[in-house]
C-alpha cells in the first residue's frame, strides 16, 4: 500500500493512462459522481461529467474525524496510513469542462443546480429518501437527453 503523497500521486497518473479507473471508463458515454466520488472522475478522460455534490478531501477527513474514523482508532480496527489522509487532504475534485453539478439547497458551494433533499451522508445510520432519489434521477435523465449522449 502506498504511504507517501509521491506514491499516491505516481498510481492516480498511472490510472490516468489506462490503470483500473481508465479501464472502466472504456465504452462509458458519461459519468456520474457523488461527493468523495469526484475526487476520481477525471480519470475518465474527456467524458461528460454529472457530480452530486463534490466535496474536497479535506472536507471528508473533517466528517472522518468527527466522527472518530481518522484519528480516534480508525474504522472497524483500521487506520489509515498518515500518508493517504494527506493526500486526501490535499485533493480537489478536478475542473472539467461540460461538468453539471448538482447540490442540496443546505450546500452553500456553486451549483448548476440546487434540489430539496436530506444529506443523507450525514446520518449514523444508513437511510433512504424516496424523493430525493427521485429528483437525482430525473436531473441525470434531463443531462444526458441536453447532451445528447443516448
Amino acid at each position: 500500500m502506498a504511504t507517501t503523497i509521491e506514491e499516491l500521486e505516481a498510481r492516480r497518473r498511472q490510472a490516468q493512462q489506462g490503470g483500473a479507473i481508465g479501464e472502466l471508463a472504456k465504452g462509458a458515454v458519461a459519468t456520474v459522481s457523488i461527493r468523495g466520488g469526484c475526487l476520481l472522475d477525471d480519470n475518465a478522460g474527456a467524458l461528460p461529467a454529472w457530480r452530486l455534490a463534490p466535496v474536497e478531501g479535506a472536507s471528508l477527513i473533517r466528517d472522518l474525524e468527527r466522527s472518530g474514523m481518522v484519528g480516534g482508532g480508525g474504522s472497524a480496527g483500521y487506520d489509515p496510513a498518515p500518508g493517504l489522509i494527506a493526500a486526501l487532504r490535499a485533493a480537489s475534485p478536478a475542473e472539467r469542462s461540460g461538468t453539471r453539478v448538482v447540490r442540496l439547497a443546505s450546500d452553500r458551494g456553486p451549483a448548476d443546480r440546487k434540489v430539496d433533499g436530506p444529506p443523507l451522508w450525514r446520518r449514523s445510520e444508513p437511510q433512504n429518501s424516496p424523493e430525493l432519489v427521485a429528483l437525482i434521477a430525473s436531473d441525470i435523465e434531463e443531462w444526458i437527453r441536453q447532451c445528447g449522449i443516448c
